[in-house]
């Protein structure tokens, strides 16, 4: 939760960023999509079927492929400064 954390430390150190709606979005997508692959990782961590185990490797491989779209694979700090360049 690389960008997560990230944008929670930027918020907390300099207040809410101006941003365009379709930056907006994106970083709303960011937070969901890593929300998301947290969550079925504990899952799949907990799962004692080992029939089933994989099912959720699946899964968590297309929410990065479209974590790794949005953000184009740049690192946090990076890809909100150009997202906060961008403005509101």
């Amino acid at each position: 939760m690389q960008y997560t954390k990230h944008l929670s430390a930027l918020v907390q150190g300099q207040g809410t960023p101006m941003l365009s709606s379709q930056s907006f979005g994106s970083i709303m997508n960011i937070i969901y999509l890593e929300g998301a692959i947290a969550s079925l990782e504990k899952v799949k961590s907990k799962n004692k079927n080992l029939g089933t185990k994989h099912k959720y490797d699946i899964w968590i491989k297309d929410y990065l492929d479209k974590l790794e779209s949005i953000t184009e694979k740049l690192p946090p700090e990076q890809l909100f400064k150009i997202m906060s360049q961008l403005g509101g």
